[in-house]
């Protein structure tokens, strides 16, 4: 059964199964001069949320991805549990400490509901042709009315951003819209693979050999 604080959190996030959950990216920006992470070096995953459930998958899921690709990763939640996480002088020497060379932050910044309209159509073919079985049969699945209906979608807005320690600056930051996601371990699973494949494809990540 699903934990009480997993069931808040589906209801606050209001998952839905209307259909697959779709990720895509609306707008995303690299640093013109940024250099790849070292994978090598400590990279720091974050999860900016007050809901412990959702902060401890995403930030597992997104250091399962780093060390996939042969990098070393640490989820803030085990140095920055609970409050202690927004503390920003402890947080600082807490990372110095661990030697963390870049950190890779996510946070949920909208929960909206999209509702899409699709008229009915009518395919209508041939005559009124009621004087027979066969010819109304024809009839009446050729002029077979359609009806409209609606649908209503749950989009659940995330940014995420990379910090490189070492660089000094921001790396790459996107923002990114996932539609009708069906529980926590997809919707976690499926925006990290996303935000993955952006930073490999910005040269943020090398491809693994």
């Amino acid at each position: 059964m699903l934990s009480v604080n997993r069931l808040a959190l589906l209801g606050v996030l209001a998952f839905g199964a209307a259909a697959c959950a779709t990720t895509n990216f609306t707008s995303t920006w690299t640093e013109p001069t940024a250099q790849p992470l070292d994978l090598t070096k400590k990279v720091a995953t974050v999860m900016m949320s007050t809901r412990d459930a959702l902060r401890r998958s995403a930030e597992v899921a997104m250091a399962e991805e780093i060390r996939r690709r042969g990098g070393e990763a640490i989820e803030s939640y085990t140095l920055l549990p609970g409050e202690a996480a927004r503390d920003t002088a402890r947080a600082r020497q807490v990372l110095a400490e661990q030697g963390v060379d870049a950190v890779l932050v996510m946070r949920v910044v909208g929960k909206d509901q999209q509702i899409s309209y699709t008229p009915g159509t009518s395919m209508y073919v041939g005559g009124p042709y009621y004087g027979s079985t066969m010819g109304y049969w024809g009839y009446g699945w050729g002029a077979a009315y359609s009806p409209g209906y609606m649908q209503t979608d749950q989009i659940v807005s995330v940014e995420s951003l990379v910090y490189s320690v070492s660089q000094g600056k921001l790396l790459w930051a996107g923002q990114s819209e996932t539609t009708n996601p069906e529980d926590l371990e997809s919707f976690v699973n499926e925006l990290v693979a996303s935000v993955g494949g952006e930073l490999r494809k910005r040269g943020i990540i090398k491809p693994k050999s």
